[in-house]
């Protein structure tokens, strides 16, 4: 991949890492990852973490906040 803004020489031939390559993978369909920071957004318990939060924040709301 030839760079057009002034990078060193040697970083035009520098390949992409198999890491990165995985995580393209992360937003296909049909594919469940289990690495830790991806989690699939559907699995949120929203209403259970909105209750939590509304709950923090009635009773100790500046202790919450901190």
């Amino acid at each position: 991949m030839p760079f057009t803004t002034p990078f060193a020489d040697r970083l035009n031939n520098v390949e992409t890492s198999a890491i990165r390559e995985l995580f393209k993978l992360l937003g296909k369909p049909g594919i469940i990852s289990f690495a830790g920071g991806f989690p699939d957004s559907a699995m949120f318990d929203v209403d259970g973490i909105r209750e939590a939060v509304n709950a923090a924040l009635t009773a100790e709301p500046g202790a919450a906040l901190q």
